[in-house]
């Protein structure tokens, strides 16, 4: 099950994307000439908005950042997994 859901994920199409918004596929394109382009916007949207970690050292914060982006995006939403 787990295998379908990441290959249903991976297949993003422009017409599931335009019918999931409900909009037409030229609405689409008016904002986004690429899928690259919405898939970059979507994860940028998704990153933590807290400030940045402050540990008292350029590389923890760095390392504490980049652990909660990782987390971020480790998330499975839509199949089963956490939110």
């Amino acid at each position: 099950a787990r295998r379908q859901c990441r290959r249903r994920q991976l297949g993003l199409t422009l017409a599931e994307v335009a019918q999931r918004a409900g909009v037409s596929r030229t609405a689409w394109y008016r904002r986004w000439a690429h899928k690259s382009q919405l898939v970059v916007e979507a994860m940028v949207n998704r990153l933590p908005a807290r400030g940045l970690p402050d540990t008292g050292s350029t590389r923890g914060d760095l390392l504490a950042y980049t652990q909660r982006v990782a987390a971020t995006f480790s998330h499975t939403s839509g199949c089963g997994g956490p939110a």
